[in-house]
């Protein structure tokens, strides 16, 4: 039984989903287009004289790019460096960079920004996500991963994500049980 509040709140996402929809489009073109393009896909059908044998340059200038940016910004520790206000601050300063770095070595940060920069330049942006805390190999921390570009939906009225009407629609699969066991009162 849906509940006038809930009922509400799903026509609200729904129009927010709409509106935010209707304003990507265009950029969901041109990011099937650059996958298309990195992909080397050629339509037969539209052009079924032209040769299947091409070069990939899409494909062969992203992964070029992609590596030196991953060499330039991931590839060595430490991944953050923190800088200390004052002789006070440094031993805790350095204890969150320890730990800050760690959180990024266990989730192979190099293989996650590799992936994040070459999402950024195939599709218009990309999509890192925070999960607030997870467990990786034992250890509590938070958890980062990379969205799928199709699956997020921004307000297109706003310039800023600091903009009070700022709204990001992220869509996921969660199982059917997950949800039975978090937030039911089965």
């Amino acid at each position: 039984m849906v509940t006038k509040r809930e009922k509400y709140a799903l026509e609200m996402v729904m129009d927010r989903l709409s509106l935010a929809d209707d304003g990507r489009s265009e950029y969901a073109e041109r990011a099937i287009d650059g996958e298309k393009l990195y992909h080397n896909y050629i339509d037969e059908t539209e052009n079924p004289f032209i040769s299947n044998i091409s070069l990939p340059w899409p494909y062969i200038i992203t992964e070029s790019y992609v590596g030196k940016c991953v060499q330039i910004t991931a590839a060595m520790m430490p991944y953050v460096h923190i800088v200390e206000e004052d002789d006070d601050s440094r031993s805790k300063a350095k204890k969150v960079e320890r730990d800050a770095n760690m959180v990024l070595y266990r989730q192979k940060w190099p293989i996650l920004a590799y992936n994040t920069y070459k999402q950024a330049f195939k599709y218009p942006c990309a999509w890192l996500l925070e999960k607030p805390w997870g467990v990786i190999d034992g250890y509590e921390m938070p958890l980062f991963s990379l969205a799928n570009w199709f699956h997020v939906w921004v307000n297109p009225t706003i310039m800023t994500m600091d903009d009070p009407d700022a709204y990001v629609i992220y869509e996921t699969f969660i199982p059917r049980w997950y949800i039975k066991e978090n937030f039911t009162n089965n």
